[in-house]
């Protein structure tokens, strides 16, 4: 009898903490989320003449690289180049490069065949870029990214009108699944609340963004930070070049790329798995108390009240309840926010375990092989954790 009472009091008391800190996280995010503008309903100034050189790192992107090429040559903007590294590609990138680079003069490929000592091929591919642009703005983009023809135009308006030094745009994640749909509202759902984006633009915060399909900076800043050399061994390049940014007090701004900007992301639950083993351990800074309280975190507070709501009662079991439709609500929002089904809301329970599992597995496998795989190249643990920022 006294073991029931226990129980009962303690899941009381941890479903009171849980429907607070649950109440407060969806207050703070949605708060934050309205705080980013759709940079599809901002004013655009159309007398822009600062010259931008986009820079693309590719290697063995056969598969999305021509619309992605494409989308940027389409570009509604007269000053720019186009440079495209390919990283020693053993696929048919490079030759798709060349093709689309003798149909226009503004796209300049370079083939890189070896890979320096000390640098991950992506970092290293795009530095060199950077070295050899000549634009007042560098845009770095990924491979698979696919832009509309006005999407740079905005950009480059909204960075200078608000007199930034890097801008980040976050795009719209399509998936080929509704599951893998649900996936990517609760992949920024935690990811939000890790950054905190909106709060970059606070010169007295320490929150920072950046974001690999798009990651406008000004040259001259970008060379005032010492470009990617502090982030040569960084496979979570993207966000930490936001953070070198916002080390160097320069000013830093978001925005919401959806109906702009598109990353056909992964096409499998396999693809995910692999695909974020290269950086979510790395997010974590190679920490394992850091990975395993967060793992905790995101398990007790937004897994647990899904299963506590079986076997509890009473008023314990309503805060689980009203947990449960804050949650889904929230994802609702999120959904709506970033252009992916509703529906998908459903497999929340499923998707915010096999993050967990993605977390402890990209752990183990980083610890077990002593470093990570990434586009065919091996980079050794002690290499990346020396790298710090």
């Amino acid at each position: 009898m006294e073991w029931t009472v226990f129980w009962s009091q303690f899941f009381f008391y941890l479903a009171l903490l849980n429907l607070i800190g649950v109440v407060s996280m969806v207050v703070i995010l949605l708060s934050g989320l309205r705080q980013i503008e759709k940079l599809v309903d901002l004013p655009t100034n159309l007398n822009l003449d600062q010259k931008v050189s986009i820079i693309v790192a590719a290697r063995n992107e056969e598969r999305h690289i021509r619309p992605a090429i494409e989308s940027l040559l389409q570009q509604e903007y007269g000053n720019l180049e186009l440079l495209a590294i390919n990283d020693r590609s053993t696929d048919k990138t490079g030759r798709i490069l060349d093709e689309l680079a003798g149909d226009d003069s503004r796209l300049q490929v370079m083939h890189l065949n070896e890979l320096p000592s000390g640098w991950l091929g992506k970092n290293h591919a795009l530095q060199y870029g950077a070295t050899r642009a000549s634009g007042k703005w560098l845009l770095f983009t990924d491979a698979d990214v696919v832009m509309s023809p006005t999407t740079l135009r905005r950009a480059v308006s909204f960075a200078v009108n608000d007199k930034l030094d890097h801008l980040a745009m976050m795009p719209e994640v399509r998936m080929p699944s509704l599951f893998l749909e649900s996936f990517v509202a609760v992949f920024v759902v935690g990811f939000s609340l890790f950054f905190r984006p909106w709060k970059a633009r606070d010169p007295n915060s320490d929150s920072y963004i950046g974001v690999g399909a798009f990651n406008l900076i000004r040259s001259k800043t970008y060379r005032a930070i010492d470009g990617h050399k502090p982030l040569r061994m960084r496979p979570d390049d993207d966000v930490m070049l936001g953070k070198l940014v916002k080390l160097h007090q320069h000013r830093q701004g978001v925005v919401n790329g959806v109906g702009l900007i598109y990353v056909p992301w992964y096409l499998s639950v396999r693809e995910v798995v692999v695909g974020l083993e290269k950086n979510m351990f790395a997010v974590m800074d190679y920490s394992i108390p850091k990975n395993v309280f967060w793992s905790v975190v995101s398990l007790l507070f937004f897994l647990l009240p899904c299963g506590a709501v079986s076997f509890t009662s009473g008023i314990t079991q309503i805060f689980y309840l009203v947990i449960i439709i804050v949650l889904l609500s929230l994802g609702w929002r999120v959904a709506s926010g970033i252009n992916v089904r509703k529906l998908s809301i459903i497999f929340f329970p499923v998707v915010i375990s096999l993050l967990a599992y993605i977390q402890w597995r990209t752990m183990l496998v980083t610890i077990i092989n002593g470093g990570i795989h990434w586009r065919e190249t091996f980079y050794p643990l002690a290499d990346l954790k020396s790298n710090k920022l």
